[in-house]
């Protein structure tokens, strides 16, 4: 068993990526991103129930490995996922 970090018992910022980094990834799986009124973003994808979440900066990892489950995605994706022009 792995022992959290006692700098961050939640282990939320263990794989905490930016959160262009992690819209854009989304996109690029096929996912809806739709910003609400309330400051919560709707995702969604065909077949899949949508969810509903804060999507502060930076994006927890504890925040991907909920959405890569819930939306069935790899989440391995939101890590090797590379921006345009930097390859």
């Amino acid at each position: 068993m792995k022992l959290p970090h006692k700098g961050d018992p939640g282990g939320d910022a263990e794989g905490a990526l930016e959160r262009r980094n992690v819209l854009d990834a989304l996109h690029q799986q096929g996912v809806t991103i739709a910003p609400r009124e309330d400051g919560l973003t709707d995702l969604s994808k065909p077949g899949v129930d949508p969810i509903s979440l804060d999507l502060s900066d930076p994006v927890s990892g504890t925040t991907i490995r909920y959405i890569a489950r819930a939306l069935e995605l790899d989440r391995l994706k939101f890590y090797t996922y590379r921006p345009k022009g930097l390859h």
